[in-house]
């Protein structure tokens, strides 16, 4: 029967932690890597901020789901080309706490000084889980006193 030499059981052993260390290494380089956060220009400008997040619970599986969906198919016209910011809550938590949103998803309307206009951070359940009318219609008030 062969026997394992020490320099064998020294090189073998150093192969492990050479292999652990890389692993190691590339764990600490995937959570210490910057989080791809959109900044938000205002400009003086209203826009829309959507917070969601990218793997829900099963339980908020769907809600989530509808709520991505309805921004996706929200018309530009109906907006009046308001820019719609998406952020993940989870990945931007600051922005969570600056706006003061506690759950997703949430939209909100924010006039051009940060001035949160409207708000829906609940699902509703008759026309998807965001009210975007509720939205168009503080939208056009916006744009007509921005006329006036």
């Amino acid at each position: 029967m062969d026997r394992m030499t020490p320099q064998k059981r020294k090189a073998i052993g150093l192969g492990f932690l050479g292999i652990l260390l890389i692993v190691l290494g590339i764990k600490y380089m995937l959570q210490s890597a910057p989080v791809n956060q959109q900044s938000i220009e205002l400009n003086g400008e209203p826009v829309l901020l959507f917070f969601n997040i990218d793997e829900p619970c099963e339980c908020m599986q769907n809600l989530v789901e509808s709520a991505d969906t309805q921004i996706d198919r929200w018309p530009d016209e109906d907006r009046s080309g308001i820019s719609v910011y998406r952020i993940n809550f989870e990945e931007q938590p600051e922005l969570g706490s600056k706006y003061k949103v506690f759950r997703v998803p949430s939209l909100l309307l924010v006039g051009g000084q940060d001035l949160i206009i409207h708000r829906q951070d609940y699902p509703s359940s008759e026309e998807g889980p965001l009210k975007l009318g509720e939205f168009e219609l503080h939208i056009r008030e916006l744009i007509a006193l921005g006329k006036e």
